[in-house]
């Protein structure tokens, strides 16, 4: 997959470098686009080496990616109606977004992931205990 994602790579990155008035914008597209291709080659590899089915490797995957969603929906929304440029000062509206995020996240997984975070909290728990 390496070798995949690098022939891939260089085509990619010039393609991005034309993108009109963004090229910062196209080149990180043009570095994206060849690990999307090389992560699906590498987990079709390993999917079919592990004779796992998709739905046993994403599955674990799932709950996490509704957590990040709506964490990204309540930062997103935020940002968009709240903290509209000029309002407040970037440090203040970086902060307040780092801040909306974690707790929409904890929010969010404590609803779509109870069992990760049972065991995280287990886990912590155990860490706490054994350090005394």
């Amino acid at each position: 997959t390496g070798l995949a994602h690098l022939v891939i790579l260089a085509p990619a990155l010039w393609v991005g470098a034309q993108w009109g008035a963004a090229p910062a914008v196209g080149i990180a597209l043009g570095a994206l686009v060849p690990r999307i291709v090389s992560s699906v080659v590498a987990f079709a590899l390993i999917l079919r080496y592990l004779q796992i089915r998709v739905d046993e490797l994403f599955a674990p995957l799932i709950r996490s990616a509704c957590a990040a969603s709506l964490m990204f929906v309540a930062v997103w929304a935020f940002r968009s109606y709240v903290a509209l440029p000029g309002n407040y000062s970037g440090a203040v509206t970086l902060s307040v977004s780092v801040g909306i995020g974690v707790v929409s996240y904890a929010a969010a997984t404590a609803l779509c992931n109870r069992p990760l975070l049972v065991e995280f909290f287990g886990t912590m728990r155990s860490v706490l205990v054994a350090k005394g």
